[in-house]
């Protein structure tokens, strides 16, 4: 395809060049002078010519080869390290937060259980000293308390579960 190309492209500067020097006149000579031209190239000028062609491959090709190695190495590569290097950074930030927010909690908790446990002791005691008919109002309205917490929370729930179902669609 590359030949058959070449020889059309060939053919046509040929014509061209005739048409401007003696309006397009084909003579005898002229196929004489373009095959003789043919020749000299071949017998001459076609090993320096290919040799020529090949450096001049060779040279774009090392270019082309040190301008991608170049944009990786001064450009690619440190971004990607960078790029690493922060969710690296923002990994072990988030881990260390965490650990130290469980740890905070687990304290948190730890504490409230001190304070509380003498307040659980003080109430317990309480009770006993209360009358059985007081103590059955107290259980009633417990009761009451405990039955719309529930209530309260089961309803929450559900609301936290239709908002997450809302997200995934």
């Amino acid at each position: 395809m590359n030949d058959l190309l070449f020889w059309i492209v060939q053919t046509l500067l040929i014509f061209y060049v005739l048409f401007i020097v003696n309006h397009g006149e084909l003579r005898f000579y002229l196929f004489l002078a373009i095959l003789c031209g043919f020749a000299a190239y071949q017998s001459l000028m076609k090993k320096i010519y290919n040799r020529l062609l090949e450096s001049m491959i060779q040279l774009v090709v090392h270019l082309w080869r040190l301008l991608v190695k170049a944009f990786t190495h001064l450009i690619f590569q440190p971004i990607k390290s960078l790029i690493i290097f922060l969710i690296s950074v923002v990994v072990f930030v988030g881990k260390g937060l965490l650990t130290l927010a469980k740890r905070i909690g687990s304290l948190l908790l730890w504490i409230l259980k001190v304070v509380l446990l003498p307040i659980k002791w003080i109430f317990v005691s309480l009770w006993g000293l209360l009358p059985k008919k007081a103590t059955k109002s107290v259980e009633k309205i417990y009761a009451k308390v405990a039955g719309f917490l529930k209530k309260s929370k089961n309803t929450i729930l559900h609301y936290i579960k239709k908002v997450k179902d809302k997200r995934k669609k």
